[in-house]
């Protein structure tokens, strides 16, 4: 029987393509995923410890902070210690140029000392920085500023001081990359930059000979409790210990992906080896009836499943290997080696392995339940068939009522929303599922009634699609699964990002304010002209404001605190969307951060004096200001300060962005115009809703790449069931050749079916989708506090899903179509 299954195999390989072909992509998908998150845990560890350099031993202060140079002094005296270096952190705003537009941003700076033992990287061009007035930049952020050596930009608020430079670039440096580090701007200073401030840490270099753990204890004794001394090995190990934590969120992400694209493959082998067995029917019958026992029968078949399966998963190790080092090289952690976590990706391929050959193990069991005799008919039991449909609809219904009894348990019930709410919709997916062979068969007849539009076509397109429910609802199954995931993804994504929206709109009525900090300070005219000229901001308007002195009334003097206090007009409307209602005369307007950071209650009557004019009102809580500062009328405003009326210049802005998707742009711009050096200050609600933006698009985004590997593979389903159907139909087909069909017309019989098929597959995996996206909002929602849900879908990212798996099921019925037209009439009609 072995030698019976290996000629199977070699006589029509073309069957088990499919096969071959889902297994070695999942199987690549799930190695490749760890060796791409091995190696790029690998690359963020020797970047996170590069500054180490080839220090020894790190001493860090923990207690009082003492004088570097004292530090210094006792580790150069202390016995087996070879050198030192103090090491320098600080955070600085960098401008390219001049003006309020010209470019800008934050930047990490690094110590670079003397010593090349203690160098923080690998010197790319250049040279290390040895003035106060010199950087050093990492390659990819000058890469990203596209600053080259000799380039001038000035440094601003360095050490969240008010200190600023004029520095020149003049090395970069390679201190390791890699797709989860990197993502800030960084770059190394000579220690004279860092003046004034202490060191963050101290390098050691121990003598030759002389064990660094033994230098560590002798520092600790010598300098006390108020530092921490590890050697650097620990500390290495230490901080890629904790970096491996946030790249386990990543690779169990991949994982969960990973197991979805394999659920999908397990579909495309049972519905395969469903239309293998089908196909040898009849042999399977002869063999039975000329003595062998089901058995060895089993064995044969299952030994062609275990050859394709061990086959399918070598192939997906080679392509875990390519896919790990292609992606690597193109983040850029390629560079500090390949790492290949051996056990998982072998685990990845027996899983592989396996899940093949019990794929295998369903159909050809059923195969092997019906009788020789049985099985030499040319049709199937319809009994058999019908027994089996009752009792996948009862196990259907009965999954689907206890998942939908825990999907209104945790939607109604605190504590445990998310959990049950996950738990059901899992019971409900498989209720799907198990129901898709009895509902998809009346949709594939309701769209076909469009497809009857193309004539006799379309209709034997349709009959054809009708014909095996089984095999139509297993390939639509795994379609529908994977466009599925993919919208709940997308519609749980575009939710939950618009109902967090909708709390930060009620949190803040101004998506963007801009003040002046300093007293009597205006925002400058180009910088309200920048404003209103980046793109998103649809209005941006001037609003009276100065500082005053404000306190509850009759409070001394030392309860007394300075705050600004804006005065919007009418013309503020086009640039809130709530609030200005809450503005009286009679009355101050604070937040409630405001109100509790300053003891007071709502009704408590505040006095708010500028200069020798004051009025005392009483305080109610609202969000139309930012927190710590006061609104009240303009009229109110201009009765404390009269000269506002006429004084040019503003020192507060608000504006309006309407556009969500525009935030993380208009955030950017805002940023360079209200950095450090400029006086000014960014309020609203604009910096939150970018972060979100930004971080679920990105989310939405990688997620949606690795489904597509889910769709891929079901797509290769839909492309093999036609070929083998093909291959069923063949005298069908021939039999429409010599009743005067064209060839033409039998490749667009072939590539209707595929439409229809993929169609409805889509149709389904949307609604269903949506459903399960929306259940998670809410679960979401509910367990996060975030209040009522607001539902968000992208008819742009849903109609692209669709059309694309429409477009791809028409590729993939082409060679089957033009398999199936190149046999003539005869030839076909004489193949047994």
């Amino acid at each position: 029987m072995i030698r019976l299954a290996l000629a199977e195999l070699r006589r029509h390989p073309g069957r088990v393509v499919a096969v071959l072909l889902a297994v070695m992509i999942s199987v690549g998908f799930l190695g490749g995923s760890s060796v791409f998150l091995a190696t790029e845990s690998q690359a963020l560890g020797r970047a996170a410890t590069a500054a180490l350099g080839q220090a020894d031993v790190v001493v860090q202060p923990n207690g009082e902070i003492r004088p570097t140079a004292q530090v210094l002094a006792t580790l150069r005296s202390t016995p087996g210690v070879d050198a030192v270096a103090p090491r320098y952190r600080a955070s600085a705003d960098f401008r390219i140029g001049t003006g309020t537009t010209a470019p800008s941003g934050s930047l990490d700076l690094t110590s670079a000392a003397d010593d090349p033992r203690f160098a923080p990287g690998r010197l790319v061009s250049g040279r290390w920085p040895t003035g106060p007035d010199e950087v050093a930049l990492a390659v990819d952020t000058a890469s990203r500023t596209r600053l080259g050596l000799g380039s001038s930009l000035t440094l601003s608020g360095i050490g969240g001081g008010a200190r600023t430079r004029d520095v020149t670039v003049v090395g970069t440096v390679d201190a390791g990359r890699s797709l989860l580090g990197g993502l800030r701007d960084s770059g190394f200073a000579a220690p004279a930059l860092f003046a004034g401030d202490p060191a963050f840490s101290y390098l050691v270099a121990a003598r030759g000979g002389t064990d660094p753990a033994t230098v560590a204890a002798t520092v600790q004794r010598t300098l006390g409790s108020d530092v921490e001394v590890q050697t650097a090995a620990a500390v290495r190990a230490d901080t890629v210990r904790s970096l491996g934590h946030g790249v386990d969120v990543f690779r169990i992400i991949a994982l969960v992906f990973g197991a979805i694209a394999l659920l999908v493959g397990a579909m495309i082998i049972v519905n395969t080896f469903a239309i293998l067995v089908v196909q040898r029917r009849r042999q399977i019958g002869l063999l039975r009836v000329v003595g062998a026992d089901a058995g060895t029968v089993r064995r044969s078949l299952l030994v062609e499943a275990t050859v394709v399966g061990a086959v399918g998963a070598l192939l997906g190790v080679g392509l875990s290997l390519a896919a790990g080092a292609a992606a690597t090289a193109i983040t850029g952690s390629l560079s500090a080696g390949l790492a290949v976590p051996w056990p998982t990706v072998l685990g990845c391929a027996a899983g592989g392995l396996v899940v093949t050959v019990l794929a295998a193990a369903v159909p050809t069991r059923a195969a092997l339940a019906v009788s020789p005799l049985e099985a030499l008919r040319p049709v199937a039991d319809e009994a058999a068939v019908a027994r089996s449909g009752r009792v996948r609809v009862a196990l259907a219904t009965a999954l689907a009522v206890v998942g939908a009894g825990l999907v209104t348990l945790g939607l109604t019930t605190d504590g445990q929303s998310l959990l049950l709410a996950v738990g059901g919709s899992l019971l409900l997916a498989v209720a799907v599922l198990l129901l898709a062979r009895t509902l998809l068969p009346p949709l594939i007849r309701l769209v076909g009634q469009v497809a009857g539009l193309l004539g006799p076509v379309g209709r034997l397109a349709t009959a054809n699609a009708l014909r095996n429910p089984g095999r139509a609802a297993v390939t639509c199954t795994a379609l529908m699964l994977a466009v599925g995931m993919i919208v709940t993804l997308q519609v749980g994504s575009s939710s939950v990002r618009q109902t967090v929206i909708a709390q930060l709109n009620a949190r803040y009525p101004v998506d963007l304010t801009v003040t002046a900090l300093e007293p009597g300070a205006v925002v400058p005219d180009r910088t309200l002209a920048a404003l209103r000229a980046v793109p998103g901001v649809r209005v941006a308007v001037p609003v009276a404001a100065a500082p005053a002195t404000v306190g509850r009334a009759g409070a001394p003097k030392s309860e007394r605190t300075t705050m600004l206090v804006e005065g919007p007009g009418a013309d503020a409307a086009p640039a809130t969307r709530s609030g200005l209602g809450d503005l009286s005369d009679s009355a101050v307007l604070a937040t409630r951060f405001t109100l509790r950071a300053n003891g007071w209650d709502v009704g408590d009557r505040i006095t708010v004096r500028i200069g020798d004019r004051s009025t005392t009102l009483p305080v109610r809580s609202s969000n139309l200001g930012d927190d710590n500062t006061l609104v009240v009328t303009r009229a109110t405003l201009l009765r404390l300060d009269p000269a506002l009326a006429t004084r040019s210049g503003t020192a507060a802005v608000w504006a309006s962005v309407p556009d969500i998707d525009a935030s993380p742009g208009v955030a950017a711009a805002v940023r360079g115009l209200t950095a450090a050096g400029t006086g000014l200050s960014a309020g609203g609600s604009l910096a939150e809703t970018a972060s979100y933006t930004t971080l679920l698009g990105v989310l939405v985004s990688i997620a949606t790449a690795l489904l597509g590997v889910a769709v891929l593979i079901a797509l290769i389903g839909v492309g093999n069931t036609l070929g083998l159907s093909v291959l069923e139909r063949t005298r069908e087909s021939a039999l429409l050749r010599a009743l005067g069909l064209h060839r033409r017309q039998l490749r667009a019989m072939l590539v209707v079916e595929a439409v229809l098929l993929a169609l409805v597959a889509a149709l389904v995996g949307v609604a269903v989708g949506t459903g399960f996206g929306w259940l998670g909002t809410l679960a979401i929602t509910r367990q996060s506090g975030l209040g009522s849900a607001e539902f968000a879908m992208s008819a742009t990212r849903t109609l692209t899903v669709v059309a694309v798996a429409v477009l791809a099921g028409a590729l993939a019925s082409a060679l089957p179509a033009r398999r199936a037209a190149r046999a003539t009439p005869v030839e076909a009609l004489a193949d047994e």
